[in-house]
């Protein structure tokens, strides 16, 4: 017989393991997908280079547009900072009096 606290949370392991699973086989789908475009795209200019080599007409290739580019953040001024104070001059040892 189980406790209940300890089926809730080898339920809740369950879930989580499912979750994981779940985001590792749509990171793999989605490198395979993109491994499969840079594959066609590779594809596409070699034949293009090749038509060129033999004189032909080369096939027309669409080229993927690219990305924008982020826009750079504003640079932040930084303030200068105040000069510092000389530290005091060390003293050596006091003489002796005799």
């Amino acid at each position: 017989m189980g406790v209940s606290f300890k089926d809730a949370a080898i339920e809740a392991l369950r879930r989580f393991k499912r979750s994981e699973r779940e985001k590792e086989r749509q990171q793999t789908e989605a490198a395979e997908q993109a491994e499969e475009e840079r594959k066609a795209a590779s594809d596409a200019r070699i034949a293009a280079k090749q038509a060129r080599i033999a004189g032909e007409e080369p096939p027309v290739v669409s080229e993927p547009e690219p990305e924008p580019e982020p826009e750079p953040e504003p640079e932040v001024e930084k303030k200068p900072k105040a000069a510092k104070k000389a530290a005091p001059k060390k003293r050596g040892r006091p003489k002796k009096s005799s």
